[in-house]
């Protein structure tokens, strides 16, 4: 079959133009996304949509006040980033052309901003086929997956176009965690080569997986519709050029902590916490994207943090846009059940919404039993020592070890380490997939997680020190001088259990202990 001059017949056609390709590609979507819910869509579209010239669209201010019920009045942390959605929602529903000029939030364009806002949703129309021809196997149509999705995401929140990009192939190395999509990345189709970057094959996949004729009937390979695909992409903006600007992602994490730690689109934190210790977890968090007030961010960048460091951050953001596929008003949302026990010294709530980013799923972080507190004098305390080891031992529960002091440069600094069964062996991922392996982490002044993979010892103890990890590879954190004293240990060589960060290169820093915890889930 001549499949370049099929793709010809179909432009003399006119059925190769961007209206017709959104056009089936809005099919696509509402019957295999949202077939059971489009009404619900039109009504909360009706409630809030404005009239231009005789075609209804929500402008900004509607948007903005639908998804404001989810939230109390005047709620601080809303009001700077109801506009940046909006905006990230008029960028998405032009999908796969984004290079156009922004066109009106339509019924039908939010349809298709909803869709690719939603992970579960997201790629419901780009199942990968392939057929077997007289020269081999083709690839019709690439599969979409989350990679996709959080790309898409990260592309509707630039707000910069800088000079000097950042090759998608130069995609750090990720830490193994059995639990999150974090091997994905290896099953994942190449869209990035010599024919255009990521927001080409966007274009390509579109192309190949909404080809005209009756409803199942796909017959060009993907490859077939590289010419046509180039004639529609015409411009010269590369994804690796696209950035975040640190004030613009600040908010909306800030946002997104305010909604933790309850289940997605609800209220967590926000009733409880004070105003500055939320500021403060979103710095810690920020950080890990961006170490410098005038730092950017970039994709690679965007996906490495959230896969490695805060999997969950993004969680309300779905609850918030599933607002457009209920019938009722949200519920009235109260203060998130999770508290500080009282007799805490370093545990605080800003501290478990940062744990509830990675431990959901693993660790229930109400009414933690305190296993094991000291607060540190000049003095070494050998039984203090003993009884540590002791309730590393012999915890029965998932738990995880606080510290906190001085480093080198007089900085406060919170350390720990998650043991998620007894002993010093993570669970088998294998027949417990959901649950998260032993890490270590840093809490402030930047949020960061460094995971084992499975089956590794987490910790040892030996001449009256005790260390997580292994001092001569990858991160290790260690007790010594009678508890008085840490040592972070930051490698990237040699295969050690816990993980490094490849982008904050080696460093070791000492930690005067000021106090240490260890916590464990109620059993």
């Amino acid at each position: 079959m001549d499949y370049d001059q099929k793709i010809v017949s179909w432009e003399k056609e006119g059925l190769m133009t961007p209206e017709q390709i959104m056009q089936r590609l809005d099919g696509e979507m509402k019957r295999y996304g949202f077939h059971e819910i489009l009404a619900v869509i039109q009504q909360n579209f009706d409630s809030v949509c404005v009239e231009t010239k005789g075609v209804k669209h929500l402008d900004e201010a509607g948007f903005v006040k639908f998804l404001a019920r989810a939230f109390p009045p005047s709620f601080d942390p809303f009001i700077d980033v109801g506009p940046i959605l909006y905006t990230s929602a008029v960028y998405l529903a032009r999908f796969p052309f984004m290079a156009e000029e922004p066109s009106l939030l339509t019924f039908t364009a939010l349809v298709r901003a909803v869709t690719m806002m939603l992970p579960d949703r997201a790629h419901c129309w780009g199942g990968g086929e392939s057929s077997n021809g007289a020269s081999g196997e083709h690839l019709i149509s690439r599969e979409r997956n989350a990679i996709d999705q959080k790309r898409l995401l990260f592309h509707s929140l630039t707000d910069k176009y800088e000079d000097s990009g950042v090759s998608c192939e130069e995609i750090l190395e990720l830490p193994d965690k059995p639990n999150q999509p974090v091997k994905i990345i290896e099953f994942q189709a190449p869209n990035s080569d010599q024919d255009g970057d990521e927001m080409y094959h966007d274009v390509l996949d579109v192309l190949s997986a909404t080809q005209p004729g009756e409803e199942y009937e796909i017959s060009c390979p993907r490859d077939s519709f590289r010419p046509l695909a180039t004639k529609l992409w015409q411009t010269d903006k590369r994804l690796s050029h696209y950035r975040i600007s640190r004030k613009k992602f600040a908010s909306l994490v800030k946002l997104l902590l305010s909604m933790h730690p309850s289940d997605a689109g609800q209220l967590g934190a926000a009733y409880s916490i004070k105003a500055h210790e939320l500021d403060a977890v979103t710095e810690n968090v920020v950080n890990a994207f961006s170490g410098k007030a005038d730092e950017t961010i970039a994709w690679p960048v965007f996906y490495n943090r959230i896969i490695a460091t805060v999997p969950l951050l993004l969680t309300p953001l779905e609850g918030l846009i599933n607002l457009f596929l209920q019938t009722k008003d949200p519920p009235d949302f109260m203060p998130a059940e999770l508290t500080v026990p009282q007799d805490a010294k370093i545990l605080s709530l800003a501290i478990l919404i940062q744990l509830n980013l990675i431990l959901y799923c693993t660790m229930t972080l109400d009414g933690l039993k305190l296993l094991y507190q000291c607060r540190l004098v000049e003095s070494s305390d050998p039984e203090g020592f003993t009884t540590l080891v002791d309730v590393l031992e012999s915890y029965r529960e998932p738990c995880f070890l606080l510290i906190r002091g001085q480093s080198d440069t007089d900085e406060t600094v919170t350390y720990g380490a998650f043991l998620p069964v007894p002993g010093k062996y993570p669970p088998d991922s294998y027949y417990r997939p959901y649950l998260v392996g032993s890490f270590l982490f840093q809490v402030s002044p930047r949020h960061d997680v460094f995971s084992a993979p499975t089956g590794e010892p987490s910790w040892t103890s030996s001449n009256r020190e005790i260390w997580f990890g292994d001092q001569n590879a990858g991160v290790a954190f260690g007790l010594t001088d009678g508890l008085k004293q840490g040592i972070m240990m930051h490698k990237l060589t040699g295969s050690g259990p816990y993980k490094g960060n490849l982008s904050r290169g080696e460093w070791q820093t000492k930690v005067r202990i000021s106090e240490l915890e260890v916590w464990m889930e109620r059993d």
